[in-house]
């Protein structure tokens, strides 16, 4: 079975992108701390701080992408495609592949309703 979560905001792209400079920000403190022999005292104390202030604020956006993206999920097995969601509006759904394991269940559905001779297009942007 594959499993997905919808994405419904275009917002959530700009989180994610903001969610992969802030995971690679505190790499400098981090530098900074972990040579502490070759700086003063006070800003290996100073980078502790910004350390924790750049956790804090992974932390907040990552509850920004939570929030936008809900609960709802797409869900496709052999039999049926299931697509979870409270509201009953028809819109473009994009979802995104968290893991290489959910990519590979996708293309074993993909092959399995190939070869029920099901008709299957690809399109790509």
């Amino acid at each position: 079975m594959f499993k997905a979560k919808i994405i419904q905001n275009d917002a959530y792209y700009k989180l994610r992108l903001r969610q992969l400079l802030l995971a690679l920000l505190p790499t400098i403190p981090l530098a900074i701390i972990v040579n502490h022999f070759q700086f003063p005292f006070w800003l290996c104390i100073a980078m502790i701080g910004i350390y924790i202030l750049m956790l804090i604020a992974i932390l907040s956006n990552q509850k920004r992408m939570n929030s936008i993206l809900g609960n709802k999920l797409l869900e496709i097995d052999e039999k049926e495609l299931r697509i979870i969601f409270n509201r009953g509006v028809d819109s473009r759904l994009d979802f995104e592949i968290r893991s290489h394991y959910d990519l590979k269940q996708l293309e074993k559905l993909i092959e399995y309703w190939e070869s029920c001779r099901l008709n299957i297009a690809r399109t790509s942007q």
